[in-house]
């Protein structure tokens, strides 16, 4: 079992004292929770633009791990960052940065994810209606580490893994959607046949069969 402040320099996001607020001058991008999630790398895209004159310690790094620290506590790679200013991680997500050496990014994250992972951590969290997690509470954070080459298959077979999860879903998704089309297709065929059905019934009436004695 290894501690993650083994594997990684932990520190906390950067703690805003009032709201973020974007500003078209602002001088760093800020991540927040809800660009976090477990199953996509950082919404780099969706960070806001906004001042925050946060020291250089702040500033985030192509294959820092951003962890959510309230709530879910899911666990992103940030696979880029902007070319034009620096980025920065608003509190209370927690910033990991993989010793390369020791453990794979991509690896990390995974297991981070993992199910049996997320349990440990929601048992470790403060709090009783907000669960937190705390910088202490991640440095003191115990995982497996297999060797690194191990950790790299796991990486590479996880991800392919969650490439064909995603097409799975697009193709349930799409086949769901062309099935309510046909059906409602149906629908509006087979009431108009019964509209025009009624008007040829209402100009042609039929005349009763006389039969002659």
């Amino acid at each position: 079992m290894k501690k993650l402040s083994d594997l990684a320099v932990v520190r906390s996001g950067y703690p805003f004292r009032t709201r973020v607020e974007a500003d078209d001058d602002g001088d760093a991008y800020v991540l927040q929770l809800k660009d976090v999630t477990a199953r996509s790398p950082a919404d780099v895209d969706g960070a806001i633009r906004a001042l925050v004159r946060a020291p250089a310690t702040h500033h985030l790094a192509a294959g820092d791990l951003v962890l959510k620290g309230r709530g879910t506590t899911h666990c992103a790679v940030v696979e880029t960052i902007p070319a034009d200013l620096p980025m920065v991680a608003a509190a209370p997500i927690l910033v990991l940065r993989p010793k390369p050496d020791i453990v794979e990014p991509a690896f990390l994250r995974w297991l981070l994810n993992h199910p049996i992972t997320q349990a440990k951590l929601a048992a470790s969290a403060v709090g009783t209606y907000i669960p937190t997690l705390t910088k202490s509470l991640i440095d003191d954070f115990e995982i497996e580490l297999p060797p690194i080459e191990t950790q790299r298959l796991i990486a590479q077979v996880a991800t392919l893994a969650e490439r064909e999860r995603e097409i799975l879903e697009t193709i349930t998704q799409k086949r769901a959607q062309a099935t309510d089309q046909l059906l409602l297709r149906l629908c509006r065929t087979s009431g108009n046949a019964r509209k025009q059905g009624g008007r040829r019934g209402a100009a042609t009436p039929r005349l009763p069969d006389h039969k002659q004695h």
